[in-house]
C-alpha cells in the first residue's frame, strides 16, 4: 500500500503520531496525584479550553470529582488574592 498511496500513508503516520503524543500528555498528567497539579498542567496543555468546558466535563476529564475541582479553584483564587 506504501508505494501505491504514498500520501495516504503519510497522512495516516501523522495522525497516529499525533494521537500518540496527546496520549502520553494525557496519561502524565494523571499520574500528578494532586488535583491542583491537573488542573494546572490542563491549562497550560489546553489554555483555549480552560474557560469553556463546564466543570463537570473538565473534572471528569482530570478524574477528579467536580467538588474537588471547585475547592481547588476557590483556594487557588483565595492564594492570588
Amino acid at each position: 500500500m506504501s508505494k501505491r498511496f504514498p500520501d495516504i500513508v503519510l497522512f495516516i503516520n501523522r495522525m497516529m503520531e499525533s494521537v500518540l503524543i496527546n496520549f502520553e500528555k494525557r496519561t502524565r498528567m494523571f499520574r500528578l496525584k494532586d488535583p491542583l497539579q491537573k488542573l494546572e498542567t490542563f491549562e497550560k496543555l489546553h489554555p483555549e479550553f480552560s474557560n469553556r468546558l463546564s466543570s463537570k466535563i473538565l473534572a471528569s476529564y482530570l478524574g477528579v470529582a467536580p467538588q474537588t475541582l471547585s475547592t481547588v479553584r476557590t483556594q487557588r483564587s483565595k492564594k492570588s488574592s
